[in-house]
């Protein structure tokens, strides 16, 4: 294997799924890809398939999985195996040992970049760098063992050093000059989109792990406001009085208020009002975006998802509530209509005579309500019937903006030490802006 080497999540899992013997890997965290490896690694001792000596050194803590080095489930699921499993806290030196082949890992966050993507980020690892960095990383390592191993590790350097023109005559790496193109596009780049500072990115990554944005929408409550639109040709007169009169006829689902299934569906309408004020911070600075304490997240979604629950029951009592209604207007609607008509008559129904207007009258109310198109009331309102909830993070902007910070302040979201530090860090956004610019 080359000495410059460039690992994707891909190639590091093919190395690791290759071990014959031992697999020592240090890294920040692990994913979910890399602790289903080792699981399958793992398995070749249950097998008897092979005997692999399995060592895993991480970080583990929580801020080290939010900055995007792993997953708590894929460490979770690596605690039950017969494997070392050790923590070692703010570790940052990652490498991996693969047999007798090692390479020094310069992990990047999956925040910063895709898992698939191979960049330039491996070197390998001399036999004698090998065995230290097993001691010192691993002290379970038995000390005779890796005696053993150093001793033989120093005389394989000594004969690769033998060759020092072999290593001379290795590839060179194809770092050029930075261009004046290369210059401009960066820097245009930059004014287009300017960097955060790494300081100020963990400064909102803090405050994003308390609280964020949170939209609540309560869907299918249209209903409670449905109106019938007439078609402007339903009616040859044009007697506002009389076309007022025939619109309040038209409104939907007035008797629906005095049923058992609408007021259950009210009773949880309170039930969403009293969580609402329970989770839920408005912002007068920002009508349409509300505050969540991250730690009342879980909490708040279990109400949530016990409130739509009750939502789907009371829809299905309400669906046949909405039937009965419909077909109640379509009744008065066709009653209204064939009462107009019949004293109202067109100059068609008094041609074909008094003895015809009547069958005429009610052959045209029929005509017109089929001509109306009702709503049918599962899909627009019983299937929709329920609370959607989006979420968003604080930004770099909104932890820069005065007014905000001001009202995150009298509602005690933050404290006085977090509004002076807060005010510092806006001072240093408008800086760094300068500086783009």
């Amino acid at each position: 294997m080359k000495y410059f080497e460039s690992f994707s999540q891909d190639s590091l899992n093919q190395m690791i799924s290759n071990v014959q013997s031992s697999l020592y890997l240090s890294l920040p965290f692990v994913h979910d890809e890399i602790a289903e490896t080792i699981r399958e690694l793992s398995r070749k001792n249950d097998t008897g398939s092979g005997q692999v000596d399995i060592h895993l050194l991480v970080d583990f803590d929580a801020q080290t999985i939010r900055q995007g080095y792993g997953s708590f489930e894929a460490v979770r699921k690596l605690l039950p195996l017969n494997i070392e499993l050790k923590n070692l806290s703010d570790n940052r030196v990652s490498f991996i040992i693969a047999d007798d082949i090692g390479y020094f890992l310069f992990i990047e966050s999956r925040s910063l970049i895709p898992a698939d993507k191979a960049t330039i980020n491996a070197v390998r690892i001399d036999p004698v760098s090998m065995t230290r960095l097993k001691l010192h990383f691993f002290p379970s390592i038995d000390e005779k063992e890796m005696q053993n191993e150093l001793s033989n590790a120093i005389i394989e350097e000594s004969k690769q050093l033998e060759h020092a023109e072999d290593i001379i005559q290795q590839d060179r790496s194809q770092a050029k000059e930075i261009s004046e193109k290369d210059y401009q596009a960066v820097k245009t780049d930059l004014k287009k989109n300017p960097p955060i500072h790494p300081d100020y990115k963990r400064k909102v990554n803090i405050y994003a792990t308390r609280f964020q944005y949170v939209e609540v929408r309560f869907k299918g409550k249209s209903f409670q406001q449905c109106w019938l639109t007439l078609p402007d040709n339903l009616l040859p007169y044009k007697d506002n009085g009389l076309r007022q009169k025939l619109q309040t006829k038209l409104k939907l689902f007035e008797g629906l208020k005095k049923t058992q299934a609408y007021k259950e569906y009210l009773k949880i309408r309170d039930e969403e009002k009293r969580m609402l004020e329970k989770y839920i911070v408005p912002l007068n600075c920002r009508p349409n975006q509300k505050i969540l304490k991250k730690e009342d997240k879980e909490s708040f979604k279990e109400e949530i998802e016990a409130i739509n629950s009750k939502l789907e029951e009371v829809g299905k009592n309400l669906y046949g509530e909405m039937l009965s209604e419909i077909k109640n207007t379509e009744k008065e609607l066709n009653s209204t209509l064939y009462n107009f008509w019949k004293n109202n008559p067109t100059e068609d129904m008094r041609n074909m005579g008094e003895e015809n207007m009547e069958l005429m009258a009610r052959d045209k109310a029929d005509r017109a309500v089929k001509s109306i198109e009702f709503p049918e009331p599962q899909s627009r309102w019983i299937k929709n019937l329920k609370i959607e909830v989006h979420y968003s993070d604080i930004t770099y902007e909104d932890l820069g903006n005065a007014e905000l910070l001001k009202e995150l302040k009298e509602k005690e979201l933050i404290d006085q030490a977090d509004e002076t530090n807060l005010a510092d860090f806006s001072k240093g956004i408008k800086y760094e802006e300068r500086q783009v610019k």
